[in-house]
């Protein structure tokens, strides 16, 4: 079993040529994502991040080069693996900002760096908790390389010992009329004699291998979880205790009173990253300077909807000529900056984690739709979240919300609010792996009424596929993997095909041959799906200003990944 030996360090010595390079490309001038800035002149973005087991350091990997480039998070959501980053991310500090904010304890450069530190600490074979004859079988199955090798080189025995079962029957059944018919003092008696016991002893043999294999399988059954292998609590207690307590975050409570210091500490504000000389209007051209102070009047007040702005800023400019040419355009950009200015108390953060509730059948958003399972009682812990979020099916147990009795009518109440029906609740709701129905949140972010949002948002897959060659079904596995496959990730697709601003900040971590379940994982594999990761933030940050033989020669840099004084390659 691989110990827990590596520190951030380890992590971040191998992605330091991906730094080099993004820090040579902006030398010049800084890298410019957002609008939104803290005190400190940091800027911000929403994420998202996909989820997919064990690939989530690939996560870290990316949200590191971000953080390195001096881009905060600002409101953040998850599913599974993206929602265990989404809420380390922000239950830990920077150095700096624990400073700010006079935290206690040990902190880094980068958030990300904290988040490593768990992760390098902790095991992950101790998170496959079920059975040992579960767990060993688990931990064997998915090392190694992405793939159905395994099964395949199982199914392909079964069929060949039941070939040779067959053939082994028919002969024993005609040696042994052969015997009946022959005479004993026959030649060929002893030769049919010797081709039936070799026959019997065949079966006998191929028969105690299926007796083996059945009692094996029953044995399985019983040590089954209900409704799942793993009960998952040791991922819980890791999260709850380990990362969360360490941090000071008992609660949700605590959760949420952690986001608002940093809100009020940090002064999140608009600030254009790019400062424009001032454009000098040609009062002159203006005809109707009362007209005109009343537009720009409505246009700076923020108590007039931005889309009533809009359609008289449309009304106002000239019909026939081009607005771009209109006098009145550079006031009017001025007066749309000082709205934006005054607006700064909005930007506020948040988080979304994701899961999927089939008792009820719906998708749940935490802790947003917190009071529909606990009501008002914020005492326990963020990890709940998570661990509903991660419950993979059939990997890991449902996780199982009992609802309080003297919480039932703040519960009753919370759930007639959102279905607006009456509705007769069960006394427990099951919720497992958000990926079931929104594997990527892209969307939970968007507002129409914001067309031109003050800071983007990006997102980060794992999903890693080539879209122009699509996967050609030839088995009935392949046809029921891909109907599933198609209702888990249609929603999301959907969603960014409808909206396609989201594909120039969206980028897709090749995650490699690493199953997305083998929480076996060498060290060598932990590094490697941290610098696929920051590879991809790599080449998403620094896309406009690297050639494609640039590009290739980074690509490259996964030949000789620093490790332990050496190298190796992916």
């Amino acid at each position: 079993m691989p110990e827990a030996s590596l520190d951030p360090k380890a992590f971040t010595d191998a992605v330091q040529p991906f730094l080099n390079v993004l820090q040579q490309k902006f030398a010049d001038e800084p890298l410019c994502v957002s609008d939104i800035r803290d005190a400190k002149g940091k800027q911000y973005v929403d994420l998202v991040q996909e989820g997919g087991g064990v690939h989530g350091i690939a996560l870290a990997g990316y949200t590191y080069m971000l953080e390195k480039m001096n881009i905060g998070f600002m409101k953040m959501a998850g599913t599974s693996a993206g929602s265990i980053n989404t809420l380390l991310l922000n239950a830990v500090y920077t150095k700096a900002e624990a400073e700010a904010v006079g935290a206690m304890g040990s902190y880094y450069e980068t958030r990300s760096e904290k988040v490593l530190e768990y992760l390098a600490n902790k095991p992950l074979t101790d998170m496959v908790d079920g059975d040992p004859m579960w767990r060993k079988l688990l931990l064997k199955m998915f090392s190694g390389a992405v793939g159905m090798a395994g099964l395949v080189k199982t199914v392909k025995a079964v069929k060949q010992r039941a070939i040779i079962a067959a053939i082994a029957l028919v002969i024993l059944i005609l040696s042994s009329l052969g015997l009946a018919l022959l005479n004993t003092e026959s030649s060929l008696y002893d030769v049919v004699r010797w081709l039936t016991v070799a026959a019997a002893l065949t079966l006998v043999v191929i028969l105690g291998f299926l007796i083996a294999r059945v009692s094996f399988v029953r044995a399985l059954y019983h040590r089954l979880e209900r409704l799942g292998i793993n009960p998952g609590n040791n991922f819980e207690q890791w999260i709850q205790k380990e990362t969360l307590e360490t941090n000071g975050i008992y609660s949700v409570t605590h959760l949420k009173e952690k986001l608002l210091r940093e809100e009020g500490v940090l002064n999140y504000h608009y600030e254009t990253c790019k400062k424009a000389a001032p454009l000098e209007p040609e009062q002159s051209k203006i005809t109707n300077i009362a007209a005109f102070q009343n537009l720009l009047q409505k246009v700076q007040d923020i108590q007039v909807k931005i889309d009533d702005v809009f359609e008289e800023v449309e009304n106002y400019l000239p019909e026939n000529d081009n607005p771009a040419n209109a006098a009145e355009l550079p006031w009017i950009i001025q007066a749309f900056e000082q709205r934006l200015k005054k607006e700064h108390n909005t930007v506020t953060k948040e988080i979304v984690i994701v899961s999927s509730d089939i008792t009820h059948e719906i998708k749940v958003e935490f802790p947003g739709m917190h009071a529909m399972y606990w009501g008002n009682d914020y005492s326990i812990s963020p990890a709940k979240y998570v661990r509903a979020s991660m419950s993979v099916p059939f990997f890991f147990k449902p996780f199982q919300i009992d609802f309080a009795s003297e919480q039932k009518a703040n519960i009753e109440k919370e759930w007639f609010q959102f279905m607006k029906v009456q509705k007769k609740l069960e006394p427990c709701a099951l919720l497992v792996d958000g990926g079931m129905l929104s594997n990527f949140p892209i969307n939970v972010f968007y507002n129409s009424a914001i067309p031109v949002p003050r800071k983007p948002t990006f997102g980060i897959r794992l999903e890693y596929e080539d879209d122009s060659a699509p996967a050609v079904v030839k088995s009935w596995a392949g046809f029921g993997g891909k109907l599933i496959s198609t209702m888990r990730f249609f929603y999301d697709r959907d969603f960014i095909l409808k909206h396609d601003m989201y594909q120039k900040t969206v980028r897709s971590i090749d995650t490699g041959k690493i199953h997305w379940l083998n929480f076996n994982l060498t060290d060598e594999e932990k590094i490697e799906l941290f610098f696929r990761g920051a590879l991809a933030a790599t080449i998403f940050l620094a896309k406009h200003k690297l050639t494609a033989a640039e590009v290739e020669a980074l690509k490259k840099q996964g030949e000789t990944v620093a490790f332990n004084k050496s190298t190796f390659s992916i």
